[in-house]
């Protein structure tokens, strides 16, 4: 169940995983909650059949490959 306003969708669950699911840890902005990257993840992980997702994951992975992986034990194993 859920609603829809002009392109703005708002819904009691996803893929029936329920609300209460995608609560842990979302970030609290302004009036709004935002989910969780752990939970963004599983999202799109979920839904692999789907191009644009399967972009978005290698998007989110490059991007802590390039700012978190070990530099410095990576440039010693070269």
């Amino acid at each position: 169940m859920g609603f829809i306003i002009n392109t703005f969708e708002i819904w009691r669950s996803i893929a029936l995983i329920d609300y209460d699911f995608f609560l842990k840890d979302a970030v609290e902005e302004g009036t709004v909650l935002v989910v969780s990257i752990d939970r963004l993840l599983w999202m799109r992980v979920s839904a692999m059949e789907v191009e644009k997702y399967k972009k978005d994951l290698d998007l989110m992975k490059e991007y802590y490959y390039r700012n978190y992986r070990n530099q410095c034990y990576l440039r010693n194993i070269v």
